[in-house]
């Protein structure tokens, strides 16, 4: 939200945003990348996004706030299994 109107109206400040997306295109595009076996991107998320497991995977019986933000801070990405 923009809380100082002036500054764009005395100091001329160009703002810049996105303001609509294509969904339906992105999860198309996404949905077909993850389909093609071919390009190994499941591979490489596996291997490398979630470290094999190592430290990424948290069970949901044992999610608490603590640990999850525990384990975000040391992985970028984690999956919570049921």
């Amino acid at each position: 939200m923009l809380e100082d109107y002036n500054r764009f109206i005395v100091r001329g400040i160009t703002v810049h945003a996105v303001i609509g997306r294509r969904l339906p295109e992105t999860w198309e595009t996404t949905q077909r990348l993850f389909s093609d076996a071919k390009n190994k991107i499941q591979e490489d998320i596996w291997n490398i996004i979630l470290n094999q497991g190592k430290g990424t995977i948290l069970p949901l019986k044992e999610y608490t706030k603590g640990r999850f933000e525990e384990m975000l801070a040391k992985h970028p990405k984690l999956l919570i299994e049921v």
